[in-house]
């Protein structure tokens, strides 16, 4: 048993549920890294909010737990939204809507819409390959859905916090699609005159819209850097996830 655990640490495996904030803080008039661009620029700032649990504290039913821990090593770079269906895998997502929700319920922040989606980012590209619930306000994830905008506007306080933008952007165009899909839907339940939520949950949002009070005015730890993506794409292609090209010309340098 020790030695299973302590191979799992080794790897980088962990069964850790962490809860982060994902905010998009404007930083005109801030100091910036040399070579930073100028202009409309966001930084990424990326904020634990909830004590670290562990799969076994949230899920109280061990078929759930052994699915959430199944589904979590099939999430990879090009997909890192874990891959819910059916009855179970809704289950598994509102359990850890209903946590987070919960948890924040008292603080006193001001409650504003924020975006839930459950992730588990490739092991290639993290130090710890645990299950991340990444939270992020509606307004930025619009804007996030944008490639072009993400590469032009968003700076990060530690250079390899660029993933996090690979994984912001695959969520807000995920969460188009199923506000697309949910929209015709409705409209066929409401011709059928069908119950919501009496099915098999087949195709049940995976990016959850909620009411939270998160902090919103964190400090920012490190001068926001931009980020080199002509060196960084090639590598992300390499690991299989290929991004729209830019329509924004290259800059002369």
């Amino acid at each position: 048993m020790l030695y299973r655990e302590w191979r799992r640490i080794t790897q980088g495996r962990s069964d850790q549920v962490v809860v982060s904030a994902n905010l998009l803080t404007p930083i005109d008039g801030a100091a910036t890294a040399p070579g930073s661009p100028a202009g409309d620029r966001y930084v990424l700032q990326l904020r634990t909010v909830l004590p670290p649990r562990t799969i076994d504290q949230i899920l109280d039913t061990v078929a759930l737990r052994r699915l959430k821990r199944r589904l979590a090593e099939q999430a990879s770079l090009a997909d890192p939204i874990l891959a819910t269906s059916g009855t179970a895998g809704f289950e598994i997502v509102n359990d850890i809507v209903n946590s987070v929700a919960g948890s924040l319920a008292s603080a006193p922040f001001r409650r504003d819409p924020w975006l839930l989606a459950l992730t588990c980012e490739d092991r290639k590209v993290v130090r710890k390959c645990c299950i991340r619930v990444l939270l992020v306000r509606r307004d930025d994830l619009q804007r996030l859905a944008s490639w072009d905008w993400c590469r032009e506007h968003v700076l990060v306080e530690s250079w390899y916090h660029y993933w996090r933008i690979v994984t912001l952007y695959q969520i807000a165009r995920r969460f188009q699609e199923e506000q697309e899909r949910q929209t015709q839907a409705r409209d066929q339940d409401i011709k059928e005159n069908l119950l919501p939520l009496v099915d098999s949950q087949a195709h049940h949002p995976r990016v959850r819209l909620l009411s939270l009070g998160i902090n919103v005015d964190e400090p920012i730890l490190k001068p926001p850097v931009a980020v080199d993506w002509e060196r960084s794409l090639p590598r992300i292609a390499a690991l299989g996830l290929k991004l729209p090209d830019s329509a924004v010309p290259a800059k002369d340098a």
